[in-house]
């Protein structure tokens, strides 16, 4: 997926994080993804960490 369809799917959706690659707890999670990254990671509300789509589990919760 291209960053451009990524913003169009995610930017202003609320998601919440079933489970992050090495990094258990932030499962459980949840926040409004306000950025999409050039490399395709999102960024948000719920922590520090960005989400990677092709790595991470999520699920949208709300939003737009």
């Amino acid at each position: 997926m291209s960053n451009q369809e990524l913003r169009e799917k995610y930017l202003g959706r609320k998601i919440m994080i079933v489970s992050m690659l090495g990094e258990p707890q932030y499962s459980g999670r949840a926040g409004m993804v306000e950025l999409v990254d050039d490399t395709g990671q999102l960024h948000g509300s719920w922590g520090g960490l960005a989400v990677q789509p092709e790595n991470d589990k999520f699920v949208i919760i709300g939003g737009r």
